[in-house]
């Protein structure tokens, strides 16, 4: 099996030339410090003083003659030893030739005696897959093997480029084996579902990534949504054979305004839970930060009631990286980065990569950005040190800097643009319409912008550093997001004290979706505008003709008018002709609407607005036609009944015409034959007194209880007598069901385990050692 070598540190190579020389040879190796006791990377003394000589060469795109020089050098340092080697051993990356093994034969004559003592990138290969420990205890040499890699990308085809392969090498690269992954798996394979929280930086999407990667590489199929279950719901397989993880990045968004209004209600995240843990060969996978978690227990009743965040939670936390794994972590990203001697120098000076390592403020992604190199040049800062410290004491410094100091002015329209989208991102010619008008409205207002093309430059200026991009397969269109949530918290923080900027962004506007995703009356979630300017605000929103939607060529005016009910309460008032308006629009285009309209509905009766009470009343057929349609939960069902009730009307009344009758049924059944899709009715299959299926009496029982459950839900939901007592708005696949049941005792829910190996623990002292061979030079 081919493996990638490169995903390796100079220091992990000489750690895997000890243990597979150890395995092979059967001796006990000693590993040194780079340049000490003559260049001898490895040593083993036994009957003689330095009888195995190992010189460990780990050379990445680097050419045959930078080797030959180097081997030149180690000769002179042989000759002047006192004890000379029995035997030395050339352990090198590089794929030779025999004819440069001769070579090197020749460089070190008299102390290599054949070919065989020259392990070059083949014969190490070869000994990996032959030695099954040492392939475990190296899981990314593992993880990036030409199999694995090729059963990964197989299984996550037609997907997000996170899941490519130069995408997955260089996350390997930069990743360093912990006990978390292990316990990680642990906890999946226990509960079938995984919610992996922490704050900002720490190595959530890490971990999620590492987990997902390895359960592909076991045979299971991706399924990817960045926040949205449903998406994941569509495409989830009800077939017991056909092995799949779900990963869901952010289930709960990414700050606390998204909290309050969830992309994922709580009863959704609930049933695809209780979906997951029901079915065999299904994993689930969520990341949260922590606060919003925290947040989403307290708010959600049926969170805490279902014990969710109890019951399978991963908190990764920077407290739990031993100090041995940040040194390890900090020494990867200087030596996977391409930095210049002078940038790296300041890491090693005075030991500063130890001020580092111990540094209260450190987690992986301050770490990430302190070395590289790029973050440095432009930052203001006269020297790397002041750098580097000044950021690890103030480290929500770190974007602000970038953004003010390295950044054109083009280049921050381009990331104020973006952000309006939301985490999620948005695909490039949407962007690229919103950035224009961003610059129209720059310009209108007499600020002077330069270069031709700005979209493309700002675009390629910016990857890597704030953006990531990729490109859908189905469509082709390039997407664009912001590298990390961090960006967006700098970028929320900054703009909320940014009043100018806020109102640029707001009267440049042109998707429905840009007002939505950052606009809100909690002025600590979301931007909004100073009291004084509230006019300014309201009338550019509804003047704006041209207003459309990302996601759909439907009808904007639902939206329009939650924007208008939650961010302008107390001028509904005045605007009562433009509400109407809106609410006409709703109706003639027969526009979607969700559970919002209820609240809307009743805000405009509770504060008495006249017109619009008219216009209510007037339409109330059409309205509550319009909401039926357009039901989603059992609780939205409630909501259309008790507006009868608080508009003084009888819901029966509504009911007694046979089109009515037939929305609401149609609205049960939508809502509670999702629940019962969800249900696991095996349970109810019986057997007669041979082992048959006993199809009668299991039909019977199923029914029964599916019965049961429709009972409990009209209950529950306060339905029951706007129901004909024997009608079963539902229905039960009595034959499926039974089937499953099968399927069940032929298809066993196969256990998954970590493939890596963690070393055993070391002691305070030996940590210290470690960490100072893994920095020496």
């Amino acid at each position: 099996m081919r493996y990638n070598l490169e995903v390796l540190n100079d220091k992990e190579f000489e750690d895997l030339a000890k243990d597979l020389l150890d395995n092979k040879l059967g001796k006990e190796f000693e590993i040194f410090k780079a340049g000490r006791d003559c260049g001898i990377d490895l040593r083993y003394s036994g009957k003689f003083p330095n009888e195995i000589i190992v010189q460990v060469k780990h050379y990445i795109a680097s050419k045959f003659s930078d080797l030959k020089t180097q081997l030149a050098k180690e000769k002179i340092n042989l000759d002047k030893l006192s004890d000379k080697p029995r035997k030395y051993i050339v352990f090198t990356s590089m794929s030779l030739s025999p004819g440069q093994k001769q070579e090197i034969i020749n460089i070190l004559h008299p102390y290599i005696k054949n070919s065989g003592d020259i392990y070059n990138r083949r014969m190490i290969e070869n000994l990996i897959s032959k030695t099954p420990t040492v392939e475990r205890k190296y899981f990314k040499l593992w993880l990036t093997s030409t199999n694995v890699m090729l059963q990964i990308l197989h299984n996550a085809e037609y997907l997000t480029s996170e899941f490519q392969e130069l995408k997955i090498i260089k996350r390997a690269k930069f990743y360093i084996q912990t006990n978390h992954l292990e316990n990680a798996f642990k906890s999946l394979n226990d509960n079938k579902f995984l919610i992996i929280s922490g704050e900002p930086g720490v190595g959530k999407t890490t971990l999620a990534y590492m987990l997902v990667y390895e359960l592909l590489a076991k045979g299971y199929k991706l399924i990817y949504s960045d926040r949205e279950i449903r998406d994941a719901e569509k495409i989830l397989s009800k077939k017991n054979e056909d092995k799949q993880v779900v990963l869901i990045d952010d289930f709960l968004g990414s700050n606390l305004a998204d909290v309050y209004n969830p992309v994922n209600p709580e009863n959704t995240i609930i049933r695809f839970v209780e979906s997951i843990k029901s079915s065999v060969n299904k994993y689930l996978i969520f990341t949260s930060r922590t606060t919003l978690l925290i947040e989403a227990n307290q708010r959600f009743e049926h969170f805490e009631r279902e014990r969710i965040k109890d019951i399978s939670n991963y908190e990764l936390k920077v407290s739990k990286y031993t100090k041995l794994e940040k040194a390890k972590i900090l020494y990867n990203h200087l030596y996977h980065f391409n930095i210049s001697n002078e940038f790296m120098d300041v890491f090693f000076m005075k030991k500063n990569y130890l001020k580092i390592i111990e540094h209260p403020n450190y987690y992986p992604r301050l770490i990430e950005f302190l070395t590289q190199e790029s973050n440095f040049w432009g930052s203001g800062f006269e020297n790397v040190e002041d750098f580097l410290f000044e950021n690890l004491n103030n480290p929500k410094k770190i974007w602000k800097m970038a953004f003010e100091n390295q950044l054109t002015r083009e280049d921050q329209l381009f990331l104020e643009t973006l952000f309006t989208f939301g985490d999620q991102g948005v695909d490039s010619d949407i962007l690229q319409q919103a950035l224009d008008k961003r610059i129209e409205v720059e310009t209108k207002f007499g600020r002077t912008l330069h270069g031709i093309n700005i979209f493309n430059t700002c675009l390629n200026k910016l990857q890597d550093g704030f953006l990531k991009t990729g490109r859908d397969i189905k469509t082709h269109k390039l997407h664009i997001s912001f590298i990390n949530p961090s960006v967006t918290d700098f970028l929320l923080d900054y703009l909320i004290e940014n009043h100018q900027e806020r109102k640029m962004i707001w009267l440049s506007n042109i998707f429905i979706e840009q007002y939505e995703k950052r606009f809100g009356k909690a002025k600590n979630r979301y931007l909004s505008y100073r009291e004084y300017e509230i006019d300014i605000y309201l009338n550019s929103l509804l003047d704006n003709f041209t207003l459309r939607s990302v996601a759909s060529t439907k009808n904007c005016s639902f939206r329009i008018l939650k924007l208008l009910f939650d961010m302008f309460p107390s001028r509904i008032s005045q605007k009562q002709p433009q509400v109407v308006e809106l609410l006409n629009s709703i109706i003639q285009n027969n526009a979607n609407v969700d559970w919002n309209f209820y609240f809307i509905l009743m805000s405009i009766l509770i504060d008495e607005y006249d017109e619009c009470l008219v216009f209510v009343n007037n339409h109330w057929i059409k309205i509550i036609n319009l909401m039926l349609q357009n039901i989603d939960s059992g609780n939205e069902i409630r909501y259309v009944v008790d507006l009868h009730f608080d508009y003084q009307k009888d819901f029966k009344e509504y009911l007694n015409t046979e089109e009515h009758q037939y929305l609401f049924n149609e609205a049960v059944q939508k809502v509670f034959q999702e629940i019962l899709d969800d249900q696991d009715l095996t349970e109810c299959v019986r057997f007669d007194h041979e082992g048959y299926i006993h199809e009668e009496y299991s039909e019977d029982r199923i029914k029964e209880k599916a019965w049961d459950i429709y009972q409990d839900f009209l209950n529950e939901e306060k339905l029951i007598e706007f129901v004909h007592e024997n009608d079963a708005l539902y229905e039960v696949d009595v034959p499926k069901v039974i089937q499953q049941h099968i399927d069940n005792q032929s298809y066993y829910h196969n256990d998954i385990s970590h493939h890596g190996k963690i070393d055993e623990e070391i002691s305070d002292k030996n940590i210290d050692k470690e960490i100072e061979r893994i920095f020496h030079r």
